[in-house]
């Protein structure tokens, strides 16, 4: 689906979430894929997603919120939940891998399919 200009760059990303996504959830039970894993998403991912976030908390609320504002309520939750699971993650918590995986995934599905195409028929752009 094409998306309008500021939506692009966020959605770009989104595909790099579900590769994320999907290896953490193939790594269950194999502890060094596991170990790998958290390694890579505390020096690579983590800052990514962390500042993916920002983005879309500074540049969606104001466009989608007036009209759909349990959208920004699930928006802001599950960045929180996110979050949550990248600190058990640093921590070295092996067993956030596999939630955090689903809930990015179901996320990155919610953004495509409700949250944008909302900011889309709302902006200007």
């Amino acid at each position: 689906m094409k998306r309008s200009f500021p939506l692009i760059q966020l959605s770009r990303e989104h595909h790099t979430a579900l590769v994320l996504a999907k290896r953490a959830g193939t790594c269950v039970g194999d502890a060094a894929a596991s170990a790998a894993l958290l390694s890579r998403i505390n020096s690579e991912y983590a800052p990514d997603l962390l500042a993916h976030f920002a983005t879309e908390e500074r540049e969606l609320p104001g466009v989608v919120a007036p009209i759909a504002p349990s959208l920004i309520l699930r928006l802001f939750n599950e960045h929180s939940q996110l979050r949550a699971f990248l600190a058990r993650i640093h921590a070295g918590d092996v067993t956030a891998l596999q939630p955090f995986g689903e809930l990015l995934a179901a996320h990155v599905r919610f953004e495509e399919r409700e949250l944008f195409p909302c900011f889309e028929t709302t902006s200007n752009n």
